[in-house]
């Protein structure tokens, strides 16, 4: 379960939250802040993954897939289904995440504050007191430290040090600081959501590449190419001594 080495560095401790904040009452933080081991390499595959505290606590298990609809699905440490996590494109730009649970009801939503304002913002009704509330998510996936903050007030941290965590718990891990009385669950996919955010962009930036690589090609061909096709000098396919272009 790791080893001293690997423990996140000492930040200033997180405020409890006494009163509770979150979607499950039964997922919260206790003691003086829990520390969540998650892997951004993570495969969403039909054997559930299991996430764990730095102190070896099971938390939450994640699943690829279920039977009916193919999506995320975040369980308890028990096997008792929590949501499955979706996304789906915004009119504005972009892409939401959210979480559904087995009623299809959604509990959070993960969105960008826009392109003039950095950072993300969550939007979910606490359990606790049936209001509506706001997690700010500052920072965004290439950060090294991501902070959530609830009216002002960080609730929890996104630490990825990448040397540090090897050492301890394997490729790609890091850490989730969540303070007392916090939902673990929801800071968990949260956090999960934002790794998915990451490989969306870098899978559409090697799709976006392949495309400017095309087009290139394409222009290359229409500059070397003479009347109806043909290359400089009326040569099929080269230039006028008959060579390639």
């Amino acid at each position: 379960m790791g080893n001293l080495e690997s423990l996140p560095p000492r930040r200033p401790p997180l405020a409890p939250r006494p009163e509770g904040l979150g979607v499950y009452e039964d997922m919260l933080a206790s003691g003086e802040g829990t520390v969540v081991v998650l892997d951004r390499y993570m495969q969403w595959q039909k054997d559930a993954v299991l996430l764990h505290t730095v102190t070896g606590v099971p938390v939450i298990q994640c699943l690829g897939y279920d039977t009916w609809n193919k999506k995320k699905v975040i369980l308890d440490h028990e096997g008792n289904r929590l949501f499955r996590i979706d996304s789906a494109p915004m009119l504005s730009g972009g892409t939401k995440y959210f979480g559904v649970d087995t009623s299809e009801n959604e509990l959070f939503c993960l969105y960008s504050k826009g392109a003039l304002t950095p950072g993300y913002a969550v939007e979910f009704v606490d359990h606790f007191t049936g209001v509506n509330r706001k997690i700010d998510v500052e920072g965004n996936y290439t950060k090294n430290v991501i902070t959530l903050s609830s009216r002002g007030a960080p609730i929890g941290r996104i630490v990825r040090s990448w040397m540090r965590m090897e050492m301890g718990y394997g490729p790609g891990t890091y850490w989730l600081e969540v303070a007392e009385g916090v939902d673990i669950a929801l800071l968990a996919a949260i956090s999960i959501c934002l790794d998915e955010m990451a490989k969306a962009s870098k899978f559409n930036g090697r799709n976006q590449s392949v495309v400017n690589n095309n087009n290139n090609f394409a222009f290359q061909m229409a500059m070397n190419a003479g009347p109806a096709g043909l290359g400089p000098g009326g040569v099929p396919g080269g230039n006028a001594a008959g060579g390639m272009f």
